[in-house]
């Protein structure tokens, strides 16, 4: 651990930025000879952005840099300037790791520590250290009171967005961006941002967005301007020939037709649920009683349903889906749902 320099430290309540980097175990390995200069101009390029912020470094372990700021939004444009330095400096690729790649994670937490300097404690320093561990190179992740804290500070996605479409569009390449599991979404201002990049989307960047319900965007406009392909829940089920072909050729369960037809029938083309109920099938000789039992309440399509979909949802729908279960099994159990404003207006749904 290194000394921190006599610096100011911040009073109040203080905003607290930790780095590392990602994978270093393997560049040690890879780059026995190169690392330890590596770490060293890491470090002074870390330190660089933090001072001009007005921060202070506390604590370094290895390649982890600790440093606090009187201010959130100091914090994070010392981790945006530092990850920008990073991809800035000019590397030497033969005898050092690239570190223009995504080689960083930061994590940015708020709140009063107790202790003395060099002995900081607190849950704010444990919350960081957890978003560092959940956070992949690259990326600069936030506690939720950081990001109450920098929101007003933060310039507008109108005046970000260009300087990304202008960035792509210099691009000889196609790019395509995905945005995965957009339903949890639910901040108008990102809705407005991605109207407004759709609105001005260069021709080489291409837009995929995988959620469970329509996002609200302009669909229809889209649409009619042959701007929008669609894939539904129809055309991701699997019709009866493909069925049967990843049933026994991929899957390696000799199947009937007549059995393949049942199973595709009674998962309505899930593929999920034809992979589920052929690894059901592999240790057994009667598939047509199987399939002819094969339902939701399956081990495998439960324990799929438990982790992919109910813990998913949020807390007062699976109150609700537990008590319908409730229910379902026992008549007099409709007096255990305990009362809930948001249940009304789910059921209302």
């Amino acid at each position: 651990m290194s000394p921190a320099p006599a610096v100011a430290w911040p009073g109040g309540t203080t905003t607290f930025l930790f780095t590392d980097i990602q994978g270093s175990t393997q560049l040690w390995e890879q780059y026995p000879q190169a690392m330890p200069a590596a770490l060293q101009r890491h470090e002074i390029l870390l330190r660089q952005a933090i001072a001009e912020h007005r921060g202070v470094v506390f604590k370094t372990v290895g390649d982890a840099v600790c440093a606090a700021f009187a201010s959130a939004l100091d914090a994070l444009a010392a981790a945006l300037d530092s990850q920008r330095a990073l991809v800035a400096e000019a590397w030497d690729a033969n005898r050092a790791p690239s570190w223009a790649a995504p080689a960083r994670a930061d994590g940015a937490a708020h709140g009063r520590s107790r202790g003395a300097r060099g002995r900081l404690l607190g849950p704010p320093l444990n919350r960081v250290a957890r978003l560092l561990a959940t956070a992949h190179g690259g990326q600069i992740l936030l506690s939720r009171a950081s990001a109450e804290l920098v929101a007003d500070g933060l310039p507008a996605a109108e005046t970000l967005l260009p300087s990304l479409l202008n960035a792509v569009s210099a691009r000889d390449a196609a790019c395509v961006l995905v945005l995965d599991d957009y339903h949890v979404i639910e901040a108008p201002a990102i809705h407005a941002a991605l109207t407004f990049l759709l609105d001005q989307l260069p021709p080489r960047l291409h837009l995929v967005i995988a959620s469970r319900a329509d996002p609200p965007l302009p669909l229809p406009r889209l649409r009619v301007r042959g701007d929008l392909t669609e894939l539904r829940a129809a055309d991701l089920r699997f019709t009866p020939a493909e069925a049967a072909t990843f049933l026994t050729e991929v899957m390696g369960v000799p199947l009937a037709p007549e059995d393949v037809a049942a199973l595709e029938t009674r998962t309505e083309g899930w593929i999920a649920g034809l992979q589920l109920a052929a690894l059901a099938m592999r240790d057994r000789h009667d598939h047509a009683g199987f399939i002819s039992a094969f339902t939701g309440s399956h081990r495998f399509v439960g324990e799929y349903l438990a982790d992919e979909v109910f813990v998913r949802q949020p807390s007062h729908i699976q109150t609700l889906r537990v008590a319908h279960a409730s229910v379902a099994n026992s008549m007099p159990a409709a007096g255990v749902i305990p009362p809930n404003p948001q249940l009304g207006s789910f059921i209302r749904k």
